[in-house]
């Protein structure tokens, strides 16, 4: 019997599952799914997330005869993390740790969902009872990522550090502590392990990813945009290369090549319009377009995610200095200034951040506190002429 033809049967297999009476069992339904799990491991791709979907029926079945069974809300939690379902995830992971389901299996998942999501405080309150010392590795890396994206890299270290003292750590835990360097010895250092990581996990999409981000950073767009193209051959998400293809196209000046691909995200992903990387692309056009205002109105809508796009900061400031909007006797400077120094908390090496920020004070008549942002740049880039004429 050929793929397709098996593949097939497995689906027939599911559907007369399925079609069971009030006599299948809680644990019927679960040998079921495990089953069907079983079989999706060796399907082609389209294959695959069906039979998935019919275990998750079976699981959801299980669950209506059994809503308190803490080991059926863990499958199918587990089910809803490896797909990426944070939500579904979250709420079946909980719930059967609330159960009483062993902690081991399920805090490490529940860490790097929260921290995902956003949800930092639910993170700080994870306890490490009954945790292996891999499953500790992974609660500490997540909790060590949220501190870096509060602003307390130092903290972040010294967790992190923690963190890589058990035995063995997982490639989750490689990547975060590549993370954490980025923050603390820079990134060539993060570069440098995540080249390391892939040679070992060549299919890790997260290493993939963050060693784009540290391309992007580190001025070389080819590199990035490289890495992010692998990042769509391994988890399909051709949205996200197009989207990071567009920045990098206007980093680099080939306008002409963003609008291609921003416009292939518009007719494909219409859904999508409204994702925060989409606007933080549209704005940066019009930026260079010099659509001060078009620009400004779409960085504003993206305060609320400057963990993602901290350079929505420090656009804001800029625009608004061009602009004129900083009156210095009013409330405007102080808005801005707080905005550049929110962004120099996210990229404290900013050589273009610094400038601004000592821009905006020795338009407010703090020439103290100007001289103290430049003093330490200039030590370190003696012929950055603009930091010089300031």
């Amino acid at each position: 019997m050929g793929p397709i033809s098996r593949s097939l049967s497995v689906l027939l297999l599911g559907t007369t599952l399925l079609a069971c009476g009030d006599d299948v069992t809680t644990e019927d339904h679960v040998r079921k799914a495990e089953i069907l799990l079983e079989e999706s491991r060796t399907e082609i791709e389209m294959v695959r997330q069906g039979t998935e979907y019919l275990a998750i029926a079976e699981l959801k079945a299980a669950l209506k005869k059994d809503g308190d069974n803490s080991e059926v809300n863990r499958f199918l939690g587990t089910i809803y993390f490896e797909q990426g379902a944070w939500e579904g995830a979250d709420a079946k992971l909980s719930k059967a740790l609330t159960l009483g389901a062993d902690p081991s299996a399920i805090v490490p998942m529940l860490a790097q969902i929260l921290l995902d999501i956003g949800e930092l405080e639910r993170l700080d309150s994870l306890s490490f009872d009954g945790l292996d010392p891999n499953g500790r590795s992974t609660v500490q890396s997540a909790k060590a990522l949220s501190m870096i994206y509060r602003g307390k890299p130092v903290l972040a270290a010294e967790i992190m550090e923690a963190a890589l003292q058990n035995e063995p750590v997982s490639v989750f835990v490689e990547v975060a502590a590549a993370r954490v360097a980025m923050d603390i010895d820079g990134y060539d250092e993060a570069r440098r392990q995540l080249k390391e990581i892939l040679k070992r996990y060549p299919e890790y999409v997260p290493a993939w990813n963050l060693l784009g981000d540290v391309e992007s950073v580190r001025g070389q767009p080819k590199a990035a945009l490289q890495a992010y193209k692998t990042v769509s051959t391994l988890s399909g998400d051709k949205f996200q290369v197009l989207l990071n293809g567009a920045l990098m196209q206007i980093y680099t000046g080939d306008d002409k090549r963003a609008r291609r691909d921003l416009n292939t995200v518009y007719e494909k992903y219409r859904a999508k319009k409204e994702h925060e990387g989409v606007r933080f692309a549209q704005a940066l056009v019009f930026l260079k377009r010099n659509q001060l205002y078009r620009a400004r109105d779409l960085f504003q809508e993206l305060l609320e995610d400057t963990d993602v796009y901290p350079l929505s900061l420090y656009y804001l400031a800029a625009i608004d200095l061009e602009l004129g909007v900083i009156e210095f006797e009013s409330g405007f400077s102080e808005l801005a200034l707080n905005r550049v120094y929110q962004f120099l908390g996210a990229v404290p090496d900013s050589v273009a951040g610094v400038i601004l920020a000592a821009k905006i004070e020795l338009g407010r008549g703090d020439f103290k506190k100007a001289e103290k942002l430049l003093q330490p740049l200039l030590n370190r880039r003696p012929d950055e002429i603009e930091a010089v004429n300031l």
